[in-house]
C-alpha cells in the first residue's frame, strides 16, 4: 500500500485592507491647500483693509481742506433781543441842510425874493396841474410864497424836493408841491416866476425857517442853499 505525501500547509489568508487608512501623501497636500486658503484669506482681507484706509485718508483729507477754504463763521456782534426788550435800529442821515442860521437869497441857479408866509389850510390845488390835495386829520398846509429868477445862462425848472421848512423846535418838514406859472415848461434866463410851497405839519405849528435848494445841484454834490427867516 502506498503513502500519500504530505501536502504542503497551504499560506494564511492575507489580512483584510482597512479602509479607513489616509493615505501618507494626502496629509501634507490637505496642510498645504489649507494653508494656502488661510492666506489667500488673509490677504484678500488685508487688501480690503488696505482700501478702506486709503478711501478714509482721502476723504479726510478732503475734509480738511475744504475747511481751511471755508470762511470762517462770522457771529452776531449783537444777540437777538429778548421779548418786550427794544429794538435799537440804526438811523440813516437825513437828506438836506441842517436848521439854518443866517440868510442866503440864492442857491447859485436862482435868486429869491418877496418871500411870505401864509396861515394853514386844509387843503390847496396845484395850479400847474390842477389838482387839489387834502391835509390829513390833525395837520393843515402851511404855504410860503417865493419869487425865483433864474441868473443862469440855461433854461432851468425850479423845483420843490430840495425846499424844506423848520418849526421853532428844529423839526424839519419837507414840501408837498410846488406850484407857478411857467415852472412845468422851464424859467429861461433871467426871467422870474412866483412859487408858492406846501407844508403839511400839525396844526398849530410854526415855521420858523425856509431852505430851498436846486435840485439838479443837489444831484451833483452841490452845497449852496438858499435860507430864508420867516418870523
Amino acid at each position: 500500500m502506498t503513502t500519500d505525501a504530505p501536502r504542503p500547509t497551504p499560506p494564511p489568508d492575507p489580512a483584510p485592507k482597512s479602509l479607513g487608512r489616509v493615505p501618507r501623501w494626502l496629509l501634507p497636500t490637505g496642510i498645504g491647500a489649507a494653508a494656502l486658503i488661510v492666506g489667500f484669506g488673509a490677504g484678500w482681507f488685508g487688501h480690503q483693509a488696505y482700501l478702506v484706509h486709503t478711501i478714509e485718508q482721502a476723504f479726510g483729507d478732503m475734509g480738511d481742506a475744504l475747511s481751511e477754504e471755508a470762511p470762517p463763521e462770522v457771529a452776531d456782534e449783537d444777540p437777538p433781543a429778548e421779548d418786550g426788550e427794544a429794538v435799537e435800529e440804526e438811523g440813516t442821515e437825513e437828506r438836506g441842510p441842517s436848521v439854518p442860521t443866517d440868510e442866503s437869497t440864492t442857491d447859485g441857479v436862482h435868486e429869491y425874493s418877496d418871500v411870505s408866509l401864509g396861515e394853514g389850510e386844509s387843503s390847496f390845488t396845484d395850479s400847474s396841474m390842477d389838482v387839489t390835495y387834502e391835509a390829513q386829520d390833525g395837520a393843515v398846509f402851511v404855504p410860503v410864497t417865493v419869487t425865483a429868477e433864474n441868473i443862469t445862462a440855461a433854461e432851468t425848472i425850479p423845483g420843490y424836493e430840495e425846499v424844506f421848512a423848520y418849526d421853532s423846535d428844529g423839526a424839519r418838514y419837507t414840501s408837498s408841491m410846488s406850484s407857478g406859472e411857467g415852472v412845468a415848461y422851464g424859467l429861461g434866463p433871467g426871467l422870474s416866476v412866483p412859487l408858492t410851497y406846501h407844508f403839511e405839519v400839525p396844526e398849530g405849528t410854526e415855521l420858523e425857517w425856509i431852505t430851498i435848494q436846486d435840485e439838479d445841484a443837489a444831484l451833483e454834490g452841490g452845497t449852496e442853499v438858499a435860507a430864508f427867516k420867516l418870523v
